[in-house]
């Protein structure tokens, strides 16, 4: 027996997929490589954890905690039938992975249900197209330190959006992004925690943007995203989904304890008469009226009108 269990890790070790089983009281019992190496979790990390625990806690695509009021395995197990879905995982890095989720329910030969079994790929439309990476960073588009379009490609693509908005008029939106407390972190700290921050908050917000949208970086402290085809409510959507799915990120400070942080956003769709210079001029200014409201929320022009006008 011993050598067929052998035999089935180094089955599940070989594929390309992450795998792991859950016994039906959510103990992870077994890791493969693939599993490590989308994740970063070793074996060693998760074998007799709870996936309950909050490793990796899965989010759906609005950023909210599915664990914890949907969870998917509860529904594999209860349904008795395989559960299909696109999450968002955490890796051990802090940062969010999109990935495609297939849990099945695992049965003992009397019929009885033991466990359930979760296979998850990286979510394709997501993967990175390593020549076209390579091809901006000859043009010298590409930020060296978080790997994001820098400020260059965005300007770039914000001329796009604005031709399409005048020639046929197809909306678009942006959102400038500021990390809460950043200043703190690196004086509380050190500049290399910062940038650790910094780090997972943009391979997060860039794997939680649609395939056909753009974050990069804008200035020294901020991310700018640019979103296209979306009104007003479709934007702040958006920004809400980002806010959360970071709010719900760590950054693992020495092993010692996790530090979370979260964003203040600023939001703007185009008009007919922007320009590069005013479409961020005006995000710019939405955001930093937002901020003395607090932290860890989204300001739109609707919200500055209407607090300017009780003014």
């Amino acid at each position: 027996m011993s050598g067929l269990i052998e035999f089935y890790h180094r089955l599940f070790d070989s594929v390309h997929e992450g795998v792991y089983f859950m016994d039906n009281k959510k103990n992870i019992m077994h890791w493969n490589k693939s599993a490590e190496r989308i994740t970063g979790y070793s074996e060693a990390d998760i074998i007799g954890s709870r996936c309950s625990g909050g490793i990796l806690t899965h989010l759906d695509k609005n950023g909210n905690d599915i664990c914890t009021t949907d969870c998917v395995f509860d529904k594999a197990i209860c349904n008795c039938r395989e559960n299909v879905g696109d999450v968002y995982i955490r890796h051990k890095d802090g940062h969010r992975v999109p990935v495609r989720i297939h849990i099945t329910p695992v049965t003992d030969p009397q019929g009885n249900i033991v466990g359930a079994i979760e296979v998850f790929r990286e979510n394709v439309f997501r993967s990175v197209d390593e020549e076209l990476i390579a091809d901006l960073k000859k043009a010298d588009l590409i930020d060296p330190l978080t790997g994001l379009a820098n400020q260059k490609y965005v300007e770039m693509k914000l001329r796009s959006g604005l031709e399409h908005k005048q020639k046929h008029d197809i909306p678009f939106g942006i959102i400038l992004i500021s990390v809460d407390d950043l200043r703190d972190i690196d004086e509380i700290f050190t500049h290399d925690i910062e940038q650790e921050v910094f780090n997972m908050v943009a391979r997060t917000l860039e794997s939680s943007v649609r395939s056909f949208d753009l974050v990069g970086r804008w200035g020294e402290e901020y991310f700018l995203a640019v979103i296209s085809h979306v009104n007003q409510e479709q934007l702040v959507a958006i920004a809400n989904k980002l806010r959360t799915t970071i709010e719900r990120s760590f950054v693992d400070v020495r092993e010692q304890f996790l530090l979370k942080v979260t964003l203040t956003m600023g939001a703007t769709v185009s008009m007919a008469e922007d320009s590069v210079q005013t479409i961020t001029g005006r995000v710019l200014y939405i955001l930093e009226r937002g901020k003395s409201y607090g932290h860890n929320l989204v300001f739109t022009d609707e919200d500055l009108h209407e607090t300017e006008s009780n003014n």
